[in-house]
């Protein structure tokens, strides 16, 4: 047992209450604060301090924290007790009860033989009494802890007393405390306090009055440093404003381990609330799905097994007449300190991607199924290679004679052919290079080697991706019309070969002909008997 180390007595109640610090009051002098501690009478503090006016020990342990375990001790100076703040004595084992009486025991004993000032100087907490002659504050005892603070030991303190309060704002936080003592009210106070280096800090200062020595007013601090306390809490503020911004629904749930079924909303962000919408005071504020059954009662098993899930949910918008489609996150958080765990769970609104998602299935199907020729190849220029074929439909594939899986991620040159003329070869080349808009017929080399020839528009479609955008091309087969029109085009020169006259004529409007064609004997002889039959009448019906 740590009978002869007071400090690691105190330590080890801290930890015996739960992770919460203990307090030790001494009842003849009435004084403690969480881990510092002030003796009975008849050890050095004592001749220090004088009698210190506090009120009872019951009333002073209801200051510190209205639930407090009480395990009471005797010394050759007076009767204490060993206080657990925040810890009632119904939530203590019989096993950490037995702990804590021999830890009581060991305490006392090394009240009797231990010098104050020894143990005041392992505190964490500072201990400092400050004394105002002439109305103005000085420092007459202060311990390692406080001095280490203001950069200085208790040996410079002790040279200088007044050299802390020569900053003005030093000095107007230790008068505002003699003002407060000498109101009777409780003088406990978070204040920034300067170091003599400059530097500052937070504290947590406690003030109680001591008897006046000589005519001088004194005054007991017990100081805790909170600047990181203060410094949490500033980014717990910055990270709770952050997220209350947010379109996301977050929230943060109590889970006990023991009944697990039973969870309390400990954050829910605006999103999450308006949600949730009002709660009737009865059942906690929570998520409800389409069938009206809580979100997180459904999904707690598989949050508390799997740690982490992520499900798409439908869930019952806060006026209860809309269901929205979410995107649950969820994990589970375990505590070593307690026996409660913490689930947080995030709900986005996909009902916009949903419907995106709807519509590009949508004109992928319409693509595949369509007849003309769709690609899409990356940003690539062809002086590196490019473009490749990032995409082509069903059509094209079956048009080139090429399965989609062979020409995935190969140049589009692949597919050209070398019949093309070298002017349109570079023209292409060159709205490719400069990212323009092209319009051309071009001849395709199939797999078994056909030219087949196609006509192409081809658009660049530009965001923000890594590779800035990509090829949109889309055009028909007109092997077809090309055929057509070379059969034409020869069977016109065949007819202009022949020294006969021959004219073809087109209905223009009603009983009204003009011509469409004539060779060239025809255009040579400039006679259109067909038409001057018209004109008088003469085979009208006909």
């Amino acid at each position: 047992m740590p009978g002869d180390n007071p400090r690691t007595a105190l330590l080890l109640a801290a930890s015996l209450a739960g992770g919460e610090r203990a307090a030790l009051l001494v009842e003849r002098f009435g004084i403690a604060s969480l881990a510092a501690a002030i003796y009975p009478e008849g050890d050095e503090l004592r001749e220090l301090v004088g009698v210190l006016e506090a009120p009872s020990l019951e009333r002073l342990a209801q200051r510190i924290d209205p639930a407090c375990a009480s395990f009471p001790f005797s010394t050759e100076g007076g009767r204490g007790s060993v206080l657990l703040p925040g810890i009632s004595e119904s939530h203590i084992s019989a096993q950490v009860r037995v702990q804590l009486d021999l830890l009581v025991a060991a305490i006392a004993e090394s009240l009797d033989e231990t010098p104050v000032f020894a143990y005041a100087d392992h505190l964490s907490e500072g201990i400092t009494i400050y004394r105002y002659p002439g109305g103005e504050p000085e420092i007459e005892y202060i311990n390692r802890s406080a001095a280490r603070r203001i950069k200085a030991t208790p040996e410079e303190v002790t040279l200088d007393p007044g050299e802390l309060f020569r900053n003005e704002k030093n000095r107007r936080v230790a008068l505002d405390l003699m003002a407060k003592v000498r109101s009777g009210n409780d003088a406990i106070i978070e204040q920034q306090i300067h170091a003599l280096d400059g530097s500052a800090y937070w504290v947590q200062l406690h003030a109680l009055p001591l008897p006046e020595q000589d005519g001088t007013q004194r005054i007991l601090n017990i100081t805790s440093d909170i600047t990181g306390v203060l410094a949490s809490e500033e980014r717990e503020n910055v990270i709770t404003s952050c997220i209350d911004v947010v379109a996301d629904a977050i929230a943060v749930f109590r889970i006990d381990r023991f009944r697990p079924e039973s969870a309390s909303l400990v954050y829910g962000n605006e999103a999450f609330h308006a949600l949730a919408g009002k709660s009737d005071g009865e059942t906690p504020l929570s998520v409800r799905t389409q069938t009206g059954e809580d979100l997180l009662a459904q999904y707690l098993p598989a949050i508390i097994a799997e740690e982490t899930i992520q499900r798409e949910v439908a869930v019952s918008a806060g006026d209860g007449t809309t269901t929205l489609a979410m995107e649950l996150h969820a994990h589970c958080l375990r505590s070593d300190v307690s026996e409660a765990d913490f689930v947080t769970i995030s709900l986005r609104d996909i009902g916009a991607r949903i419907a995106a998602e709807r519509e590009r299935r949508m004109l992928a199907h319409a693509i595949d199924e369509s007849l003309d020729l769709f690609a899409i190849g990356d940003f690539v220029p062809p002086s590196r290679g490019g473009s490749h074929i990032r995409y082509i439909n069903p059509a094209f594939a079956h048009l080139v004679g090429y399965t989609a899986e062979e020409l995935l991620g190969r140049s589009s040159g692949i597919l050209i052919s070398r019949n093309n003329t070298q002017q349109l070869l570079t023209t292409l080349t060159e709205c490719i290079e400069t990212r323009r808009d092209s319009n051309h017929e071009l001849m395709l080399r199939t797999k078994d080697g056909r030219d087949i020839w196609c006509e192409f528009v081809t658009q660049p479609i530009f965001d923000d991706s890594e590779e800035g955008g990509y090829w949109l091309t889309v055009g028909r087969d007109i092997t077809m019309r090309k055929q057509t029109m070379d059969q034409i085009a020869l069977l016109t020169w065949v007819l202009d070969e022949i020294d006969s006259r021959i004219t073809i004529y087109e209905p223009a409007k009603t009983n009204e002909f003009q011509v469409a064609y004539e060779n060239n004997a025809s255009a040579e002889s400039g006679r259109h008997l067909f038409l001057e039959l018209v004109k008088e009448g003469g085979i009208a019906e006909k």
